[in-house]
């Protein structure tokens, strides 16, 4: 099993109903946490600010945990 049908299937199998989405937080914090560094706010979002080259594109991905 490949690290993107691995993260698929933990996303997939962690509970995520609406006001609940601790264990899929827990599941993108696990692997967000090797590539930036990681913040919330008190809504729940999971924030990981990655500092590449300064003349670099910025990019944001977003998405919903429930």
């Amino acid at each position: 099993m490949d690290k993107a049908e691995k993260l698929l299937r933990e996303l997939t199998n962690a509970d995520g109903v609406p006001g609940y989405e601790d264990e899929v937080r827990d599941v993108v914090k696990r692997y967000l946490k090797p590539m930036g560094t990681l913040s919330g706010d008190k809504l729940g979002s999971v924030i990981c600010r990655h500092s590449g080259k300064k003349d670099g594109p910025k990019v944001m991905i977003a998405g919903h945990m429930d």
